[in-house]
């Protein structure tokens, strides 16, 4: 693999980290500054000579969150000019490679593919595959939604368009275009689910790894996305009909931008009724259509199956443990509280996981509560995306994490899964999700992810039977299965 490659719109150079040739911030689009902010995204422009692609670009604006308290900090700088790819390739492979693109999570308003949590070095090296991390753009810049004047969802389609990228592209990186997965965590997973709903995205995946995808939450109505815009605008003191409020917008410096953002944010959310729906997230807008959200776990399932779109779903055994162990949590202690509060989650809860969750109350009201939270966020709707993909002739297989951090608060909890994906343990080290665990422990299991993630982006068979809608045909990922691995 050379350092120097030559793609359509010019040559880049990377450079060699080991048996690794990394070439990080190279650009997929135009930057999205001044009459591009707000706007979808350009492809970039050809360049003359020879485009460096050896650091970190700048990653998305963004403000700190809150769950870096147990993931641990990350602080890069951010800048508005984020449209980069970063890229791993081994330096001896021989004829072209599975590629795995991913697309980060973080509550569609915080995250980055330059994370160190995210270098693709190892997962490429160990099972000989080329990794491409996307940035695009978060909160507001990337989710704001007012109608006729921000259409919104443009960070979708800057994912969109940096697929487009890595199909057309990627053969230059010793990469196969007709062997490329997606895979994403968290928003990103629920933003693969999005990519898969809509039309025109036929061609840009054969395959899809979907980690902890809050399902359950669907996209904003264009009602609840204009609420949260009045938020936003207020904040600035900018009303929806304020004349050129499109050039005003245009004219604000980033930090006011991520100020109002932060409070809108903060007055929109309504964690305590059990809705985790950020208030800033895809909305009913381009390119979807209304009254998808009804729909909107059915038809990406639908769309899967019948583009051949082989499909590993899975979640976090107690994903919402993450999310209440940062916020505070108030639960009643007697049944018929419990059951009044629990019957208000958006989206509502099943009548059997209702009851189910009701019962349990009595021994552990707060647990209780927290796995409503999570099976009507992520589980119930992860598994009815599953059962639609092969009741339509797909291929789908499905997994649950079980393995616990140390932490009782956090138990298998949401993003538990990440430190395991790319193997980079050493990168965690500064929150609590891992603080006490074994080390040859999580090596193990850190092993076992990648190659069964590894097998799949190669030839679609994970190492476990296919879903047929009986959960014992579920993989749980724990160090049991994990020792199973060679």
């Amino acid at each position: 693999m050379p350092d120097i490659v030559t793609l359509t719109t010019g040559k880049i150079k990377g450079q060699a980290s080991g048996d690794i040739v990394e070439f990080l911030g190279v650009p997929y689009a135009e930057p999205p500054v001044g009459g591009l902010r707000f706007a979808p995204p350009v492809p970039v422009k050809a360049w003359d000579g020879v485009l460096s692609a050896t650091r970190n670009r700048p990653v998305a604006p963004q403000t700190p969150s809150r769950v870096f308290a147990t993931m641990g900090t990350v602080d890069l700088p951010f800048d508005e000019d984020c449209l980069f790819l970063n890229i791993w390739a081994p330096e001896n492979a021989k004829g072209p490679l599975p590629v795995i693109v991913w697309l980060h999570g973080g509550g569609f308003a915080t995250g980055s593919a330059s994370f160190p949590w995210y270098d693709g070095a190892r997962l490429a090296r160990e099972q000989g595959l080329i990794v491409v991390g996307v940035n695009y753009r978060l909160g507001a810049l990337g989710y704001l939604s007012i109608p006729g004047i921000v259409e919104g969802n443009y960070a979708l389609l800057d994912q969109e368009l940096a697929l487009r990228w890595v199909r057309d592209e990627i053969q230059a990186f010793g990469g196969d275009p007709a062997n490329i997965t997606v895979m994403g965590q968290s928003g990103g997973g629920h933003t693969i689910m999005s990519l898969l709903a809509v039309a025109g995205t036929e061609d840009l995946f054969q395959r899809a790894i979907i980690q902890s995808a809050p399902a359950g939450i669907a996209f904003f109505t264009k009602a609840e996305a204009l609420n949260t815009a009045k938020l936003f605008l207020g904040e600035l003191r900018l009303e929806p009909d304020t004349h050129d409020l499109l050039l005003a917008l245009r004219a604000l410096p980033v930090s006011e931008i991520l100020k109002a953002q932060a409070a809108a944010m903060m007055k929109g959310g309504r964690m305590q009724e059990g809705d985790l729906r950020p208030a800033l997230m895809p909305a009913e807008t381009h390119p979807y259509t209304e009254g998808s959200q009804q729909d909107f776990v059915e038809i990406a399932a639908r769309n899967a199956a019948a583009r051949g779109i082989e499909i590993l779903v899975g979640w976090a055994k107690d994903e919402a443990n993450l999310f209440y162990a940062v916020f505070p949590l108030e639960v009643p202690t007697d049944a018929q509280g419990f059951a009044a509060k629990a019957a208000g989650i958006f989206p509502r809860p099943s009548a059997d996981d209702l009851a189910r969750a009701v019962g349990e109350s009595a021994a552990d009201p707060r647990q209780a509560y927290l796995t409503l939270v999570s099976n009507a966020t992520f589980v119930t709707p992860s598994i009815r995306f599953a059962d639609t993909v092969v009741r339509h002739g797909g291929r789908a297989h499905v997994y649950r994490f079980d393995w616990e951090s140390p932490d009782p608060a956090l138990k298998a909890c949401h993003c538990i899964d990440l430190p395991f994906t790319f193997g980079n343990l050493d990168a965690w080290r500064g929150g609590t999700f891992l603080s006490g665990a074994d080390g040859s422990e999580m090596e193990q299991m850190a092993r076992a992810v990648m190659a069964r993630w590894g097998a799949f982006a190669r030839d679609g068979n994970p190492g476990f039977a296919v879903w047929s809608g009986d959960e014992h045909g579920m993989l749980h990922l724990d160090q049991a299965s994990a020792a199973a691995v060679q």
